[in-house]
This record gives structure tokens, C-alpha cells and sequence, in this order.
């Protein structure tokens, strides 16, 4: 069974599991997803398709979310321009000429596009925030703690954080209620309170 059919057969009873149940939602190539690998923009991690999901990602299947696959980043996180030289030049949607901005340049792109409202980025010196500002979408950067980087790539662990970009701030607030709070597999994710929301 593919890790499409698999999630798709989770017992719905004919009512969502939440608002995101059947969204299409991108992940960034910094996070384990099942049935894919991660490689972090590289060419030399990822040998092994992942068998777990990480924290965040699996909060998002939990609730429905429709996993499309993993986007492109810069190498390791480290540029802020959307070039890889493994897997080429993320475009941005607007202007082709233009890049998106990094290092989640390809979830940025996938919700600027239209092909997916969501993606999930992760952001230690403007790893969203920037991609998004350049691609005209929303993305932000939660307080440290509040998202589990549980099944993240260390690149960074001391600032890097996981969040959502989105179409629309009601989006990404959204998609930040789902993915945030605390962790066992996560000791700073337990120093939070938990996450308010007001939808």
C-alpha cells in the first residue's frame, strides 16, 4: 500500500477530522515523512525512505491533511536564494526570472502557485519568513519551543524552528494550532504553555 492509499484509509465516519481533512499540504525536505526520504537539499543524506513521521508532520496527517511530498530547499538550510545545486533553481511563481528566496523555497512556491494552501517550512535566520515575503505569501516564525523539532534535521537546533506557510494569515494560524504544542519527544516544546487560538 502506498503512503498515499495508507493515509487515505483512516476511518472517517463521513465527518472531517478537522478543517485541514483533505487540504493538500507540502512538507519541507528537512522533516521525515513516510514514504519519503529526507535529505535536507543534499545529495548525500536521505538513503533511507522514513518509516515515521516527524512530530509536526504527523499532527498534520492526524488531522487529515492531504500529504503531497517534500519540496525543495537550499542545501543544508545554509542560502537564502532558492538555488540547489542538486535539484536546481526553485522559480518564483510570479516571475520566473525571480528566485523565491530561502532555505524553504519550494514551500513557499507551492503555496504561491496554487498547489498546495500549506506547506510546512522551518526557519533559523529567515527560513520562511524570507521565502515567503518574496512569493507573497504568509509564513512566520514561532516562538522557540512552540513546534516540536522532532524528526527535523539538526541543522540548526538551537534556532531552528518548524511553522507553516499558507495562503492566508487565517490559514497559517490554522495550520500553527495543529502542529504546535508539546512533545515528549521534544524537551523544549514542554517549557510552553499550551497554544491559543483565536479562529
Amino acid at each position: 500500500m502506498t503512503s498515499f492509499a495508507r493515509q487515505q484509509s483512516l476511518p472517517r465516519a463521513g465527518k472531517p477530522l478537522s478543517v485541514v481533512d483533505g487540504v493538500p499540504v507540502a512538507v519541507k525536505d528537512e522533516f521525515k515523512q513516510i514514504g519519503h526520504r529526507t535529505c535536507g537539499g543534499t545529495s548525500f543524506l536521505g538513503s533511507c525512505v522514513e518509516s515515521e513521521d516527524a512530530t509536526a508532520v504527523a499532527r498534520l496527517r492526524a488531522a487529515g491533511a492531504l500529504l503531497v511530498g517534500k519540496t525543495v530547499m537550499n542545501e543544508i538550510g545554509i542560502q537564502t536564494t532558492g538555488w540547489n545545486g542538486h535539484f536546481g533553481q526553485v522559480r518564483n511563481p510570479f516571475d520566473l526570472s525571480r528566485d523565491t528566496g530561502g532555505s524553504s523555497s519550494g514551500s513557499a512556491a507551492s503555496v504561491a502557485a496554487g498547489l498546495t494552501p500549506l506547506a510546512l517550512g522551518a526557519d533559523g535566520g529567515g527560513s520562511i519568513r524570507i521565502p515567503a515575503t518574496q512569493c507573497g505569501v504568509v509564513g512566520f516564525k514561532p516562538t522557540y519551543g512552540r513546534v516540536s523539532e522532532h524528526g527535523a534535521l539538526p541543522l540548526c537546533p538551537s534556532v531552528g524552528h518548524a511553522g507553516p506557510i499558507a495562503s492566508s494569515v487565517e490559514d497559517a494560524a490554522i495550520m500553527y494550532a495543529i502542529i504546535a504544542g508539546p512533545d515528549v519527544n521534544d524537551a523544549n516544546s514542554q517549557v510552553q504553555p499550551p497554544p491559543s487560538v483565536d479562529l
